[in-house]
């Protein structure tokens, strides 16, 4: 009997890797697209800032689509455009019908002090929450705390870039001279009607007591190397006095009160 020329059976064994390959294909395509593996149960895990029910019920309306489908082909995508406050999350599925979803919430960056609460604000200006819900905050990690701002502005899943603007222009300055300083942020005097840095006069409280007047944002960078400068000097001095506070809106100086008891 003959012998099959070798290229012959080269042909017919890859014929025969892509008939299987195609198969695979296609039959994967249909226990996933269709109703095998209907989703029954969905567990969600690490809410915080996000509230549990508008999620829960989102991931509810695909009850009965396949869960293969939802977690390789539909992903999470979808639902951290509808839900800002999602960073990301990771989905795993245990057969035959349930979906695992672990959210990952956006980090927290500013803490405001408002009538209804601690209003929590992430750097791309989410408000993770509005005060009106118990939210857990990380115990590690230096969040700035916020006083004298209107409600008005959380009113929005999103603050407005001129808020945004202003905020970070001075809490990224402050963070990089003061990494490891205590800092609260008396924002009272900012015009966020208006992007003209000479109309704002900015209070930092240093330990949360120790009123430091910033005054405008204009200059705002040398401000804070003169204070960086004088702290350095007055954590030298063997018997400091007491300071009622600081004041920075004069151009090149740092005026210093002293406590008329110190």
């Amino acid at each position: 009997m003959a012998k099959t020329p070798a290229h012959i059976r080269r042909r017919r064994f890859y014929g025969f890797c892509l008939f299987l390959v195609v198969g695979l294909f296609f039959a994967g395509y249909f226990v996933m697209k269709y109703q095998f593996f209907s989703l029954k149960t969905v567990l969600i895990r690490n809410t915080n800032f996000q509230e549990y029910d508008p999620l829960m019920a989102a991931l509810s309306a695909k009850k009965g689509q396949n869960v293969l489908w939802l977690r390789w082909v539909t992903g999470s995508r979808w639902l951290t455009k509808q839900f800002p406050k999602l960073a990301g999350m990771d989905m795993s599925v245990t057969l035959p019908d349930k979906l695992t979803v672990t959210v990952y919430e956006k980090t927290p960056w500013l803490v405001f002090l408002g009538d209804k609460g601690r209003i929590v604000i992430a750097k791309d200006g989410t408000v993770l929450s509005n005060g009106a819900q118990s939210v857990r905050l990380p115990e590690k990690g230096n969040l700035l705390i916020i006083r004298g701002l209107p409600q008005t502005l959380f009113d929005h899943a999103q603050l407005s870039d001129v808020v945004l603007v202003k905020l970070r222009t001075i809490v990224d300055k402050v963070r990089y001279h003061f990494p490891d300083a205590a800092f609260q942020m008396d924002c009272t005097g900012l015009d966020f009607a208006s992007e003209f840095e000479g109309l704002d006069d900015v209070v930092l409280l240093r330990d949360d007591r120790l009123p430091v007047r910033l005054g405008s944002l204009v200059n705002l960078e040398e401000k804070l190397v003169l204070l960086k400068q004088f702290f350095w000097y007055y954590g030298k001095l063997a018997d400091p006095k007491p300071i009622s506070y600081i004041d920075l809106r004069a151009k090149g100086k740092v005026i210093v009160r002293y406590e008329k008891n110190g």
